[in-house]
């Protein structure tokens, strides 16, 4: 009441020093309830007046004189004092101020160790203050160049660098020492360098010289497989020449059919693909383990790796023939090498002209591919013909198998032979069954 009393006509120019005052006033009030109270210290949870509680400004963290004064020599033997003596409360990083120290050591003693201890951690962490090396008292040193220090207490005369007495020397021997150190460390510096820097430029050469080695390596592994290339390119072509004459006629409508069939047989003998061991049906690896189940005849085997290589003049002249592996290159292809030719061009000896004229109509519809050139080959090596007079269809050949069924009449024939078959006694007696191409 007394406040607001004299606050009554208060001026714009001390609202400072009034807001001040009542900041003042209840704190004061605050500390006189705390002293009036019982309270519980943090430390020992014993229950004393508040009076005779020491409650700490920045953090308000309170505890009794006893534990305070025990924490305090318990810091003190750790090496911990000046600010870096805080609250005992957890978590708390508020130092203790100079006025509570006071109040929480009773012991002279103590509190002089903590004063001296404190100075000197102060003193430590000014720029312009050294110890003397003689009597351990505090000097002042001036910002000046020079390395002259004298103590007031001692008057004793040192370097302020190496601590030993002064001397006149323009360079400190310390001073010199760390310049040694740091041109010795430069020195071997440029000289790792250097020497990086050589085992670089070596490992240039040797490594343009490997280059080098295996640019002609690969040369001339390029010209062996060219001269290899070459090699079968001309055993390929004496063998096409030592091989009976064979063609075939084609119907134009089922040529694209035909050569089809042909390709995809040509496909799975190049491709990963093995013939089961049972029925010898045709059967492609994709990946996964070596066991291997055919889904035709129930039969479980292990994928075994070919001994060699097949030739790929026998078993893959197609795959190898055209880029795209389509019916259309094939066909470009015995266009191109003049492999195939109308039927209507043979020299067909009759007397009846209207006859002849009716049998190149009818020719004009087929095309004739014979084995005197790769493609030709490939095709030719792989069809024959049902010999069933009523069906005459051309089947394709899958494999080594030579048990075909025809695919127009469904009679069952031998490839090798061209006979009728029933049943697998056949090639007991007669032919093998299993035969490559």
């Amino acid at each position: 009441t007394l406040v607001l009393k004299g606050l009554n006509g208060y001026l714009n120019e001390n609202i400072d020093q009034i807001y001040q005052y009542l900041i003042n006033y209840n704190n004061e009030q605050k500390e006189k309830q705390f002293r009036n109270q019982l309270q519980t210290c943090l430390i020992c949870t014993d229950i004393i007046s508040g009076i005779d509680c020491i409650r700490l400004y920045h953090c308000g963290h309170f505890y009794c004189q006893s534990c305070l004064n025990n924490y305090v020599k318990i810091t003190f033997d750790n090496g911990r004092f000046g600010e870096k003596l805080l609250c005992p409360q957890n978590q708390c990083q508020k130092a203790l101020l100079p006025n509570e120290m006071k109040l929480i050591i009773q012991d002279d003693q103590l509190y002089q160790r903590y004063e001296r201890l404190t100075l000197q951690h102060g003193l430590e962490l000014m720029n312009d203050i050294i110890w003397c090396p003689r009597c351990q008292s505090a000097v002042l040193i001036g910002s000046g160049d020079d390395n002259l220090a004298i103590c007031d207490q001692c008057r004793y005369t040192f370097c302020k660098k190496c601590k030993e007495i002064y001397h006149f020397q323009v360079m400190c021997p310390k001073d010199y020492l760390n310049e040694q150190l740091k041109l010795q460390q430069q020195k071997a510096r440029e000289r790792i360098a250097k020497q990086r820097e050589e085992e670089s430029e070596r490992n240039r050469k040797v490594q343009e010289k490997d280059q080098k080695r295996l640019a002609k390596e690969r040369e001339k592994a390029l010209a062996e497989l060219a001269r290899i290339e070459k090699q079968k390119a001309t055993l390929a072509e004496r063998n096409l020449v030592k091989q009976h004459y064979r063609e075939i006629a084609i119907d134009l409508s089922d040529e694209d059919i035909l050569l089809e069939k042909i390709l995809n047989a040509e496909r799975m003998e190049v491709l990963n693909t093995q013939p089961c061991p049972n029925c010898h049906a045709r059967i492609e690896k994709n990946g996964g383990c070596s066991h291997m189940h055919c889904s035709r005849c129930d039969y479980h085997f292990t994928w075994s790796s070919p001994e060699g290589p097949r030739p790929p003049e026998i078993t893959s002249l197609l795959y190898h023939s055209s880029n795209a592996m389509l019916v259309q290159s094939i066909k470009e292809e015995l266009n191109k090498k003049s492999d195939t030719a109308k039927v209507s061009e043979q020299n067909i000896e009759k007397t009846d002209s209207n006859q002849l004229a009716e049998d190149e109509n009818k020719q004009d519809t087929k095309i004739l591919i014979n084995n005197r050139l790769f493609v030709g080959s490939a095709i030719v090596k792989r069809v024959k013909r049902c010999p069933n007079n009523s069906c005459n269809k051309f089947n394709v050949k899958i494999g080594d198998d030579n048990w075909i069924v025809c695919s127009g009449c469904f009679k069952q024939y031998c490839f090798s032979c061209l006979k009728p078959i029933n049943g697998p006694n056949h090639f007991q007696k007669e032919c093998d069954r299993y035969t490559p191409l």
